[in-house]
């Protein structure tokens, strides 16, 4: 409930704009942030709601905040800037079995794209512990094709293998056999598709290291840091769902280039 003093634009679906100010929602599903307090999560209270199908919005000259839907806005920058610009998404969740979608429970939300290219992604990581020192960690993915109206949810834990969170990108062509053929190769060790993808990320985290300056030979102190864990982590994902947005580019899309990485 706290009024933000940097100045906004807000862009609406039809090309209209706003100058003013907003500020944060009251914080909401206080029983549901109680129990994570009391389990694993210690910073619960801290977190931003997720979820938005309205932002409180004060126009410039005016006194009063008044709720402005979100199914009504393209982005809300902060300062006018391309570096801070939050994208209002409608985010889908899917049975990853079947790909069933729940068309009817779309949910609204403001993020900031993480991966902008064949594929655009948001994210929210939240690293925690529980009472035995135990890791809880928790990663949330919205993504969609870049011009696309639907974005899709994926959610990975530390106790989910790769193998299984690669079965999400079926969801962008469930019945392109060349393309669900391609991603069950990939999740099997020793096909060369399995093999392209590792000697590309490891040529990413040794890029990532080298521009942290740390010896990727001795990480034992940095892998306990949370500002490196979480910039590894982003570094991480932010390449594989480039790397497979170029995967569904090429196979799908039937575009290829050879891409460096």
């Amino acid at each position: 409930n706290e009024e933000d003093d940097q100045q906004v634009l807000v862009v609406f679906n039809d090309g209209g704009t706003k100058t003013g100010y907003i500020k944060n929602d009251k914080t909401n599903a206080s029983l549901g942030r109680t129990l994570s307090l009391l389990t694993t999560d210690l910073n619960a209270f801290k977190h931003t709601n997720t979820i938005a199908d309205h932002i409180l919005f004060r126009e410039e000259g005016s006194n009063d905040f008044n709720k402005i839907d979100a199914k009504n806005i393209k982005q809300v920058c902060f300062n006018s800037s391309d570096s801070l610009s939050y994208d209002k998404i409608t985010v889908y969740r899917f049975k990853r079995k079947n790909f069933e979608l729940k068309k009817d429970e779309p949910e609204m939300m403001f993020a900031i794209s993480q991966v902008d290219d064949v594929f655009k992604m948001y994210s929210k990581y939240y690293l925690s512990e529980d009472s035995t020192g135990r890791e809880n960690e928790q990663y949330f993915f919205f993504v969609k094709l870049r011009d696309s109206d639907m974005t899709y949810f994926f959610s990975k834990s530390s106790l989910v293998n790769r193998a299984y969170f690669l079965e999400y990108f079926k969801i962008f062509a469930p019945d392109n056999v060349e393309y669900t053929t391609y991603i069950d190769r990939l999740k099997k060790k020793g096909t060369p598709e399995f093999k392209e993808f590792e000697e590309a990320g490891k040529a990413i985290t040794s890029k990532f290291l080298k521009e942290n300056n740390i010896d990727e030979n001795n990480l034992t102190n940095e892998i306990f840091d949370i500002e490196f864990r979480v910039k590894s982590i982003s570094n991480h994902y932010n390449f594989m769902f480039y790397y497979m947005g170029k995967k569904y580019e090429e196979i799908v899309l039937g575009k290829w280039q050879k891409t460096v990485f």
